[in-house]
């Protein structure tokens, strides 16, 4: 990867694309996207969502590369955005409790960085801040890829979930009381 394809590709997240293939590949994904959210909004599955059978470049027509062809064996069964994918899947309430869920994690981890008497210097502390800052960066991910729906990503994330809020609870049983002892 060289410095003017990382410039190239951050452009292009800012919407100044200099690239003709940068700039294809982001209208064909905003394009994608607009199908599945009017899809929502028109057949009335805002509530229930389109559920986990259908296979959604087929239900649009899109061909993400091996869907809409007769060598498909395992076709891609997502819009290339995972968070999309939740939403198109349970609905605008299902995708309610998706955010819920990151943002109670977020909100948790975070308040509990900062109670901590050490700040960020504090081992257990940076320790929980990795934690968050990993989870982060792989939703941050997951907008512009699929990359939840397989074991090489989602596995990971779940378990730095399931780690920083054990670390969390964990840790703050071993704190030491500030002060005297109670019985003195």
């Amino acid at each position: 990867m060289s410095l003017q394809q990382l410039t190239a590709n951050v452009a292009s997240m800012a919407g100044s694309q200099e690239s003709e293939e940068l700039s294809g590949t982001v209208e064909w994904r905003e394009g994608f996207w607009q199908q599945v959210l009017n899809d929502l909004l028109s057949s009335q599955a805002w509530l229930t969502g389109l559920g986990f059978g259908p296979i959604l470049p087929e239900r649009y027509e899109v061909d993400v590369g091996n869907t809409n062809n007769d060598t498909s064996t395992a076709p891609l069964r997502s819009v290339h955005n995972s968070h999309l994918t939740i939403l198109a899947r349970t609905g605008f309430p299902g995708f309610g409790l998706w955010l819920l869920l990151w943002l109670t994690f977020g909100m948790q981890l975070f308040r509990w960085v900062r109670r901590r008497p050490g700040g960020v210097r504090d081992p257990s502390a940076a320790l929980g801040v990795w934690y968050l800052a990993s989870v982060v960066g792989f939703l941050i991910g997951a907008y512009f890829d699929p990359s939840l729906e397989g074991p090489h990503a989602g596995i990971w994330l779940f378990t730095l979930v399931g780690l920083g809020a054990a670390h969390s609870r964990v840790a703050r049983r071993h704190q030491v009381p500030a002060g005297p002892p109670r019985w003195l």
